[in-house]
């Protein structure tokens, strides 16, 4: 069984987070189950749904948002993920608040 991975990020102009977004391709390379939320205009779509990765639409848009919060931690728990990797703000505050009390 393949190693869950939730990415949480902005990954709307294509050149400043092409290094970040290129790992999380190889991971997905490597047989890890890569899930990524984002914004729905996000540039790299199309290249995580190439590479097999599953996109969700969505991106925290305030840091204290319990909605937002919520609906991360949903997902977390339907989908069984093992890692929350967050990398902005807004990611970290409703990821980790989110994640509390869960295996993750």
């Amino acid at each position: 069984m393949p190693v869950k991975v939730l990415v949480i990020s902005n990954y709307r102009n294509y050149h400043s987070v092409r290094p970040e977004a290129e790992i999380i391709i190889g991971l997905a390379r490597e047989g890890f189950e890569v899930h990524v939320m984002t914004f729905e205009d996000a540039s790299y779509i199309p290249n995580f749904k190439k590479a097999g990765i599953t996109v969700i639409p969505f991106h925290p848009e305030k840091k204290f948002d319990r909605t937002e919060s919520d609906y991360i931690r949903d997902y977390v728990i339907q989908h069984d993920i093992d890692i929350l990797q967050l990398f902005n703000s807004q990611a970290t505050i409703n990821g980790l608040r989110a994640a509390k009390g869960l295996p993750v």
